[in-house]
C-alpha cells in the first residue's frame, strides 16, 4: 500500500464568500521506490450546498503544466487587450 506523504490544497476563489468555490487537493504518495512519489488530485466545484468533484487519474496538473497554462493565458490576454485598443 502506498504511503501518504503530504496533502496540498489550493483555493482558486479565495475571495468568494457567497457559497461558491473551486478547490484543488493534491495528495502525494510514496510508491516504494527511492525518491518515488506520485500524485492524486481532486478538483471540486462547490455551489452552496452542492458540490461536484473530479478525480484526476493519469493526467495531473503539474507545476510545469500550470506554468505553461499561465504563460499562454498571459499571452492571450495581452493580445486581446491589444485588439481592443
Amino acid at each position: 500500500m502506498e504511503k501518504l506523504i503530504d496533502t496540498h490544497r489550493f483555493n482558486f476563489s479565495p475571495t468568494e464568500n457567497s457559497g461558491e468555490g473551486l478547490t484543488l487537493e493534491t495528495q502525494f504518495f510514496h510508491n516504494g521506490d527511492p525518491g518515488g512519489v506520485f500524485m492524486s488530485q481532486t478538483l471540486t466545484l462547490q455551489s452552496y450546498g452542492n458540490s461536484a468533484s473530479f478525480t484526476l487519474c493519469g493526467i495531473n496538473l503539474t507545476p510545469d503544466m500550470l506554468r505553461q497554462l499561465a504563460s499562454e493565458m498571459e499571452s492571450s490576454l495581452s493580445l486581446s487587450k491589444e485588439k481592443v485598443k
